[in-house]
């Protein structure tokens, strides 16, 4: 918090370039009575540092209440974007993890002032020709944590803390050409140990382009997402993410619909997605809306 208001009074003192203000709140809902809230505020110079902290929370029938907290903070211009960020997940029957983490991206083309990551779409009005191209990579460290007694009594492992690292490097890579934006990411996850030292399935937690209700070991994954840009306050989407694990757990699928649209200030979203776990389990559904502020 300390770091965040820092930032805001530098940017507040500096003359080289306009301050913005971005906040935005969703809720999403789905399998098994699951409700998560996620939530951020982002302040920055259009072409200059920036600070991100954000929250989120979620719960269904299988899932105590887990609640995380962010922040990112960094530099961007239209030509760059490098960032650092970290996370924390509180104790939650004994399970606590964080996440250290550092990503940059480089537009060659930046017609339409990019400047965030890939996969996030850029804002402003559209022209003619090619308009955007995103190149950039990240690398994430996570540390999981489960207490023996909650181990125990879960009936995996044999009594010992887990106490397992992740590392996931990242790719990614977007374009935007006349009235379409197509976007990829690809993750590898490497771990502190093998296979058969990962005594049980740790739960991912809430974030973009991961369903928080999905257990395991995630191996490699990897999301395409297209946009079309039908009118200036409307822009529908399509998303599919596929992600492999560890211990021979079946392979997953993830279809994601849905629509954004942005009216002056006010930023709106609303999605359904289809979650299929593999190995001819049950497909679960999630739909979500969110909505925003920008000054």
């Amino acid at each position: 918090m300390k770091t965040t208001i820092a930032l805001f009074l530098l940017l507040a003192a500096s003359p080289a370039s306009a301050v913005y203000f971005d906040a935005g709140l969703g809720q999403s809902f789905g399998h098994g009575n699951y409700v998560g809230t996620s939530g951020f505020v982002e302040v920055g110079e259009d072409d200059g540092i920036y600070a991100k902290p954000s929250f989120s929370t979620y719960h269904s029938d299988y899932i105590k209440s887990t609640k995380t907290y962010g922040l990112r903070a960094g530099y961007a211009n239209k030509h760059l974007d490098i960032g650092l960020e970290g996370s924390v997940t509180p104790k939650v029957d004994g399970y606590r993890s964080n996440s250290l983490g550092a990503d940059a991206t480089f537009s060659l083309f930046p017609g339409r002032g990019s400047r965030r990551s890939a996969l996030k779409e850029s804002s402003g009005k559209s022209s003619s020709g090619l308009l955007r191209v995103d190149l950039g990579g990240g690398i994430r460290q996570t540390s999981h944590k489960e207490d023996t007694a909650a181990a125990v009594r879960r009936g995996r492992g044999t009594g010992h803390e887990i106490n397992l690292n992740q590392t996931d490097l990242s790719a990614f890579a977007g374009a935007s050409i006349f009235i379409v934006d197509a976007n990829a990411e690809l993750t590898q996850s490497l771990y502190s140990k093998s296979s058969d030292q990962m005594t049980r399935s740790l739960q991912q937690t809430a974030g973009t382009g991961a369903n928080p209700a999905v257990f395991g070991f995630p191996n490699t994954s990897a999301t395409a997402k297209v946009s079309v840009r039908l009118m200036p306050l409307l822009r529908p989407f399509a998303q599919y993410t596929h992600t492999t694990y560890k211990l021979q757990q079946p392979a997953s699928h993830a279809y994601r619909l849905g629509a954004k649209t942005d009216l002056m200030m006010v930023q709106a979203q609303g999605y359904y997605e289809i979650y299929d776990p593999g190995a001819g389990a049950k497909k679960q559904a999630y739909y979500g809306l969110s909505a925003g502020l920008k000054f």
